[in-house]
């Protein structure tokens, strides 16, 4: 080919724009325009658009690259369209300039060719946008550069972004849009009483709110707007896609979906009210005031929610209508202002740190009554409170956190009530004249509590002149604890402190006789003779004839003896001969001797009343010092017995009844 008769070096450059140019080097230039530009940049799109539309997280900025592209991928594929390519459009889609411009230069699309051959500097990406200006200045003539589409990948973009995507990012764009400059719909949107900070709403989450576009009006200033303008860019983007879809209809969509956050989003406030706990009986008597009281916060939030839950989308269009009775709202008030009258008359009237553990249960009973009474009545009344029934549960989980927060303020008062009432009356008294002295010690050397202190202690009366301590005041949470107030106990008693009671209770139920206010343990030993040993005489207490029992006071060596408070003491004497083992096993005038004396030798338990008991002693038989063995059986009465080794240790103070 002989260049030098052909175009001057300017037209060279394929700047030329007039149709003289020779048709072969057109063909040559478009063929490397085809190769080098056009075909990597085809499969970036393809690859591309498919990547796109798999991604799981798009936002609406995504979907308008991506219906660019597609929009370029079909204006520069060939136009297989007879019809259309009769009136001179050359592209399966026809072409708009911006869109291709935004796709191959600011998206760079029209460099995948340079850059999978090896970089684009700034001198080759200044070059290949001239040769883009020219091609897309060539756009209506028939040249073969152009490819053809991928007609399934099409179709598959075409329904993906005709379908709901489009409808959902237009509705997500206009909230995003408009959320920016509007303010939160919270506490302080709705309340205004003094009462509102004693309301929350809150979830797992911290803090919940919400944007006021979900308010009558942000919807009449903004969203409604923005419905139409979204709607009219929607109708026209499925034209582009040839697909009809009138603007009255998208506006029917995007209000639905824009109608069921703002029901959800007002349904959800209710749920996530909270109101705040009430610390004690003081404390409830003052905010169920401020909440149900003259200025009623809880009123005005019932009309505030009333009022902007529903929504007006049109004339004689009113949605999400609200069912609520405010004259039965006003009701539940007056029933929580009784119950609130009734706990601040049994505040003033109880002197301090005696209301609920005093002997005087009256003015307890009153109060607990009119829990009774406003549980009862307020039930009756929420079935009135709306009349859709789910709505009507919502309201009524309202007026039930404020009962139940009236009779938590109320166990929180018995419990500080109880527990400073346990720890003077048994708490301390233990931990001073108990703790470290026999038998709550396996040291048997140490001092032993008091006989007269240990049944004041743990006698199991709860009347007359001596109760025992821990039964009478056993009593008194007792009857706390079933007592109830909105259905639940009034004192909740910790399971380690039941623990600690029973076996407070295995000790009076050892050690007394029922209604007993003094120790009375009875049991049978059988004395056994052993080795060397002439006789054994054991003594228990010692005031009488009969607390004295040897080897041969009865042929089959059993008795039957009884450890009484008002007789303590025990000794016993091993014999070889006239000679005995002295003042070893002497606990004659020790109270807890009996049990010392048992415990000094060594136990065998058999099962939960028969045990066996021996002791080691150094005698001198003919001269020299012998081991010698003492032994007995004993049985006792019951199977709860204090004969198993560190009985009473089992028993350890609680320093509370709660938590």
């Amino acid at each position: 080919m002989d260049l030098d008769a052909g175009p001057t070096l300017g037209k060279r450059f394929f700047l030329y724009r007039g149709n003289d140019i020779n048709e072969e080097l057109r063909k040559v230039y478009f063929g490397r325009i085809r190769t080098f530009f056009v075909l990597p940049m085809q499969a970036k799109m393809q690859s591309d658009l498919v990547s796109m539309r798999d991604r799981q997280q798009k936002s609406m900025a995504d979907h308008d690259r991506m219906f660019d592209l597609h929009r370029a991928y079909q204006m520069l594929a060939e136009n297989e369209d007879a019809k259309t390519r009769e009136d001179g459009q050359m592209g399966a889609l026809k072409a708009d300039i911006d869109v291709l411009k935004r796709v191959l230069e600011t998206q760079e699309y029209w460099l995948a060719g340079p850059a999978a051959a090896g970089g684009v500097t700034p001198e080759v990406k200044a070059l290949a946008f001239k040769q883009l200006e020219f091609v897309l200045s060539q756009l209506d003539r028939p040249d073969a550069w152009r490819y053809r589409a991928d007609k399934e990948l099409v179709d598959r973009i075409n329904r993906y972004l005709s379908g709901a995507v489009w409808m959902t990012e237009s509705y997500n764009d206009i909230i995003n849009t408009g959320k920016g400059t509007t303010g939160k719909v919270n506490r302080d949107f709705l309340l205004k009483t003094e009462g509102r900070k004693y309301v929350e709403f809150r979830d797992s989450r911290g803090d919940f709110e919400f944007t006021q576009l979900y308010t009558q009006e942000l919807y009449n200033r903004y969203v409604s707007v923005a419905i139409g303008d979204k709607s009219k860019t929607l109708s026209e983007r499925f034209k582009e896609l040839r697909k009809n879809v009138p603007i009255d209809e998208i506006v029917r969509d995007l209000i639905r979906v824009y109608q069921e956050d703002y029901a959800r989003l007002w349904i959800e406030l209710v749920e996530n009210t909270r109101i705040v706990p009430f610390a004690n009986v003081k404390d409830a008597v003052m905010k169920l005031r401020a909440l149900c009281g003259p200025e009623s916060t809880i009123l005005e939030y019932f009309k505030a929610l009333s009022e902007n839950q529903q929504l007006r989308v049109a004339e004689g269009d009113l949605r999400n209508r609200s069912t609520i009775e405010i004259k039965v709202v006003e009701e539940l008030l007056k029933r929580l202002m009784e119950l609130q009258a009734a706990m601040d008359s049994f505040s003033r009237s109880a002197a301090e740190g005696s209301g609920f553990t005093g002997d005087d249960p009256a003015k307890l009973n009153e109060l607990v009554a009119a829990f009774d009474t406003c549980v009862l009545k307020m039930n009756e009344a929420m079935d009135r409170v709306a009349t859709d029934r789910v709505e009507r549960e919502r309201i009524a989980r309202v007026f039930r956190q404020m009962v139940k927060n009236a009779a938590e303020a109320t166990q929180a008062d018995c419990l500080a009530e109880a527990n400073k009432v346990w720890a003077d009356r048994v708490y301390l008294p233990f931990k001073n004249e108990f703790v470290g002295k026999y038998p709550f010690t396996g040291d048997d050397k140490a001092a032993g509590v008091p006989l007269a202190t240990f049944s004041k202690m743990f006698n199991p009366t709860i009347t007359g002149s001596s109760p025992g301590t821990i039964a009478k005041t056993m009593d008194m949470l007792r009857r706390l604890s079933k007592t109830k107030v909105n259905d639940d106990g009034l004192l909740k008693l910790a399971p380690d402190f039941l623990k600690a009671m029973e076996a407070a209770g295995r000790i009076t139920q050892a050690l007394y006789p029922a209604e007993s206010t003094t120790i009375a343990l009875p049991f049978t030993v059988t004395l056994t003779q052993r080795d060397i040993v002439s006789n054994l005489v054991l003594t228990i207490g010692g005031k009488d004839k009969d607390d004295i029992k040897d080897l041969y006071s009865n042929p089959n060596r059993t008795y039957q003896f009884t450890w009484k408070e008002g007789n303590p003491g025990a000794k016993l004497e091993i014999f070889v001969e006239k000679v005995t083992s002295g003042p070893t096993l002497d606990f004659s005038k020790d109270p807890w001797g009996v049990m010392k004396l048992l415990y000094r030798g060594t136990a065998t338990t058999i099962n939960d009343i028969n045990y066996t008991f021996q002791w080691k002693v150094f005698l001198p038989v003919m001269g020299k010092p012998t081991e010698v063995k003492g032994e007995l059986e004993l049985v006792a009465k019951d199977r709860v017995n204090p004969f198993k080794k560190g009985f009473f240790m089992e028993f350890v103070c609680p320093e509370r009844v709660g938590p």
